[in-house]
């Protein structure tokens, strides 16, 4: 067989062998995904589920484009793969824990089972391990998203303007941008703004808060270019 190719060979006649679990229950959930979102988690759950574990650390390079033993990826863009992802996480199908680099550990999010076998909200089958010694959670992770924030700010300083306050606005902006664009992304929007001598001289004019006021403000920003997030490991 080709390593790419072009149609599809067919099925193969014996089902022996040739088959891994899939989940029942997405039955009645696929409608709430999207294309994109849809192969994107296919590909996961080949990796988790079809080697009976519930996680798995891969690059978006993999998610993309595949490789060695894990075929050919989903076929879609660095850009699709992100939002699909973060999608994913929203709604409530995996959680994702970044790693080094361009690496995350992607965990499909179970549904937990109560003394009487009763099944409660989802939870992320690590996370429900880890409750026992975690009793901070919720203060560790809001600490870890100031800092985020704040290191979001320094760098929106150094690349934009100085001097400018950091509201509660501009907060509460930076952190939502959090849930839909990697930091990698956020940079590289300050970077081709700063670029563009039209939108430099705006957003010098402008606050921390209207910067990152919406998804679709940084997508403009990052469609300016030259910066490419996929090409740019700076955070």
């Amino acid at each position: 067989m080709q390593d790419n190719p072009k149609q599809f060979p067919g099925f193969p006649p014996e089902m022996k062998k040739n088959f891994w679990m899939f989940p029942r229950l997405l039955d009645s959930y696929m409608h709430l995904l999207n294309g994109s979102e849809t192969r994107v988690l296919l590909f996961i759950l080949r990796r988790t589920w079809g080697f009976q574990k519930n996680s798995d650390t891969m690059s978006i390079e993999q998610i993309a484009n595949g490789g060695g033993k894990i075929g050919t990826g989903t076929g879609l863009s660095y850009r699709q793969v992100v939002t699909s992802l973060h999608k994913l996480e929203d709604k409530g199908f995996i959680t994702i824990r970044k790693r080094k680099g361009w690496t995350s550990e992607y965990t499909l999010v179970l549904q937990q089972v109560q003394a009487g076998g009763e099944k409660s909200g989802s939870t992320p089958l690590n996370e429900v391990q880890a409750l026992s010694n975690e009793q901070n959670a919720s203060t560790i992770d809001s600490k870890a998203i100031e800092k985020k924030i704040e290191k979001m700010y320094t760098l929106y300083s150094n690349i934009i303007r100085s001097g400018q306050r950091l509201t509660r606005e501009a907060k509460e902006n930076i952190k939502a941008r959090f849930n839909e664009y990697w930091p990698e992304e956020l940079v590289c929007a300050l970077k081709n703004v700063r670029e563009n001598e039209y939108w430099k001289g705006i957003a010098e004019t402008q606050t921390v808060a209207w910067f990152f006021s919406s998804e679709e403000r940084v997508a403009q920003f990052l469609a300016l270019g030259p910066y490419e997030w996929s090409k740019n490991s700076e955070s």
